[in-house]
């Protein structure tokens, strides 16, 4: 009997969980040793105290509670608890007690606890939970949380008929932040936007990250009193002040948004997402920086891109893409110098569609790189054709903001010469001026290498973008062509004309060819030859046509037969339109031999792409 009471005292006292007994008053009859270990306090300190005293406030009830579901004249019922204790030093730690009932027996006469402290456990659980419901990097709801919030905002909505919206925003152009400075940094200005985003809401409002520069906004209530508008305008602005990030001193970044809204009961927040979303594709499409609220008429639209961009999966390979020409002629002569190439889609149900409407489609899904590669191919073997046929052209190809980045442009070029067997020197590469800007460093080097292949390089809507005159040296550029914009403005003031003129100049004082894109009255084509720009295209001329129209062109080597007058003799100092007229003839140019005779409708009509 000694020896197996001294083994169970041994066991008991050196055990890493405390041993308490409480009596049927709920007082401490009984604590082992390890308890000064678990709570600081001496076992003599706690015998005759109330248990409960111990127990953290909000646990009491639970705790007393579990202990009354144990039925009363039970034998070893045994009940398993979590609860909060106080330690000696005034702060609590999280227990497990596995609690046994043991009133019955006369030696203990009440409830026998094993306690263990799993207060790192509950950390480390709540760090799970939190990580599961967060995002890792601003520390803000992440998608799941996010719509969990939604959910609950949908149902007190129903419940007490409040307003609620969802503000969906995506950073514009931040993904020059991370190629300008690196990913570090990009991630700094994510947690600093974060921040801003976080300090301009209500208690009750929700912020979350979904990924990327995907933010959300959750408001409702009185916050939409004054129209959910409002609330996008004070996204924006607390946007408006740069960004100072650490490590980065002397630096400001400055971040606009576009924001995509939407208002009102969903049967869920899934469907609230999806909204928002739709009126955000709106809002990057009018221009950026700018808020959208979803109207109901967009979700057809949505629908219509999404079926679009389903079909153009198959596009390809199903032969439905085909090229048209554009020819370029030279002003003075008025003899074809070239042609441009542009894409165009047979659609199996809807028939022809311009490429303002697939292009950025194709950009955007990574289709644009078998695309592009093919439209280079048709055009440098339609050029090697006419060439073998004794119609000689320059061939004029759009490259992509994609292509441009690609790894296999240059391969892909190479390539199209080869099988072609085309002069590399027939070949002109156009790059619309924003494209060559978005890096412009990167850039010169992906320009450098397609000249090594021997092609030449254009500047597509020139004055349309922002380029620095520093890098425009820079760039190994031939050509420039002037934005159809500037070509527009010729009949609307002498303004206008200055700053044609200007843009000529600047070309030619860089050694490059001049082309002005869009010409469509006899006014504009008067004013580009006072000017002296050397070539042009646009509907006075032609439209865009099949191979077989273009040949008769190219065949006889000059445009439509036309009377001109001579050239002006110098650019004056007026730079007017009306200095030394150009007549175009009084004879109305012939109708391009192609489907798209009607100017009215035709789908093409002021699209170069």
């Amino acid at each position: 009997m000694r020896l197996s009471e001294d083994r169970f005292r041994s066991l008991i006292q050196n055990s890493s969980d405390a041993t308490i007994v409480i009596d049927a008053e709920g007082c401490f009859s009984y604590v082992s040793p390890v308890v000064s270990y678990l709570l600081g306090f001496e076992p003599e300190d706690l015998l005759g105290s109330r248990a409960t005293d111990l127990v953290h406030p909000d646990d009491q009830e639970h705790f007393r509670n579990r202990f009354a579901s144990v039925p009363t004249g039970s034998v070893d019922s045994t009940i398993l608890q979590q609860f909060r204790m106080q330690k000696a030093d005034g702060t609590f730690r999280n227990v497990e007690a596995v609690i046994t009932d043991q009133r019955a027996r006369p030696s203990i006469s009440g409830y026998v606890a094993n306690v263990r402290d799993i207060t790192e456990r509950k950390e480390f659980e709540a760090l799970l939970a939190h990580q599961a419901l967060h995002d890792s990097l601003t520390g803000l709801a992440n998608r799941q949380l996010t719509l969990d919030r939604a959910e609950q905002m949908l149902l007190r909505s129903r419940r007490a008929n409040d307003p609620v919206a969802l503000c969906f925003i995506d950073l514009d152009n931040f993904k020059d932040t991370n190629d300008s400075l690196g990913h570090e940094a990009g991630d700094k200005l994510l947690c600093a936007v974060a921040a801003r985003f976080g300090s301009m809401l209500r208690s009750g409002d929700t912020v979350g990250r979904l990924g990327g520069d995907e933010f959300v906004i959750l408001t409702e209530g009185a916050a939409l009193a004054d129209g959910p508008m409002l609330v996008a305008e004070r996204i924006r602005e607390a946007l408006h002040e740069p960004f100072h990030l650490e490590g980065y001193a002397g630096l400001p970044i400055n971040v606009t948004a576009s924001v995509g809204i939407a208002i009102g009961d969903r049967p869920s927040a899934q469907e609230l997402l999806r909204d928002a979303d739709v009126a955000l594709y709106q809002a990057k499409a009018v221009g950026k920086d700018c808020c959208v609220v979803f109207e109901p008429e967009m979700q057809s639209a949505a629908v219509d891109r999404l079926a679009l961009k389903s079909n153009l999966y198959s596009a390809l390979a199903n032969n439905q893409f085909f090229l048209l020409y554009q020819p370029i002629f030279d002003l003075e002569s008025m003899e074809v110098r070239g042609v441009e190439a542009l894409l165009r889609w047979q659609h199996p149900t809807r028939g022809v569609i311009g490429p303002d409407e697939f292009i950025p489609v194709l950009e955007e899904n990574g289709l644009i790189l078998g695309v592009g590669r093919w439209v280079l191919r048709q055009a440098c073997l339609q050029a090697a054709r006419w060439e073998r046929s004794g119609r000689s052209t320059q061939m004029s190809v759009n490259v992509s903001m994609r292509q441009l980045a690609s790894v296999d442009l240059v391969a892909d070029v190479a390539a199209a010469l080869e099988e072609s067997r085309l002069q590399p020197g027939r070949l002109t590469l156009e790059v619309t001026e924003s494209v060559l800007m978005r890096d412009a460093d990167a850039t010169v080097s992906h320009l450098g290498r397609l000249k090594e292949v021997g092609v030449l390089i254009a500047i597509d809507d020139f004055g349309s973008g922002q380029s620095s005159l520093t890098y425009l040296r820079r760039f190994p550029i031939d050509e420039l062509k002037i934005d159809r914009s500037f070509i527009a403005a010729i009949d609307d003031s002498r303004e206008s004309v200055a700053l044609l003129h200007t843009l000529v100049e600047l070309g030619q004082n860089l050694g490059l060819s001049i082309v002005a894109e869009g010409i469509e009255t006899c006014a504009q084509l008067d004013g580009l030859r006072a000017e002296h720009c050397g070539f042009g295209q646009g509907f006075i001329f032609a439209r865009p046509q099949h191979a077989n129209a273009i040949e008769p062109l190219l065949a006889r080597g000059a445009g439509p037969e036309v009377a001109l007058a001579p050239p002006p003799a110098s650019v004056g100092s007026g730079h007017g339109v009306g200095s030394a007229p150009a007549s175009i003839g009084q004879r109305p140019l012939p109708a391009p031999e192609d489907a798209y005779a009607d100017e009215a409708a035709n789908p093409l009509k002021g699209a170069n792409r």
